[in-house]
């Protein structure tokens, strides 16, 4: 029994042993454009497909983000705070703000950072830094 527990943590801590060869770490994969805007709609149709009156505020404000960060194929500044503006005006209404909120979000934050633009995080709101992007 001991030797089968060695076996499980050899494997799972990496330790090499006589015998014990290691599987090559996968590389991960960063999401593309196309991947992120993917899942970006997809919890947006998450929100649009939920019974509770306080989704229907999450649904508008995500369609029309969505809206504007398809809108060119290379994210502006403008468009950028645009979606930002959008997203930080959801703090005044209420609405469900469950981890589905908080998914979009981050999804939201590695779009617009996935552009050039770096951003921050201060309470509920996402705002641009000041910096000039490599597309403006």
């Amino acid at each position: 029994m001991k030797k089968i527990w060695k076996a499980v943590l050899v494997g799972f801590f990496g330790e090499k042993t006589p015998g014990h060869v290691l599987a090559p770490p996968i590389p991960k994969k960063k999401p593309d454009q196309t991947e992120v805007m993917e899942g970006l709609e997809s919890v947006t149709r998450y929100f649009g497909n939920q019974k509770d009156s306080l989704f229907v505020p999450e649904f508008v404000a995500a369609t029309e983000i969505n809206l504007v960060l398809q809108r060119n194929e290379i994210l502006s500044r403008a468009d950028a705070e645009e979606a930002l503006q959008i997203l930080n005006k959801m703090n005044d209404v209420e609405h469900y703000d469950g981890s589905g909120w908080y998914d979009y979000k981050i999804r939201l934050n590695y779009y617009i950072r996935m552009h050039g633009f770096e951003t921050e995080w201060n309470h509920n709101n996402i705002l641009l830094k000041e910096t000039v992007s490599k597309t403006d």
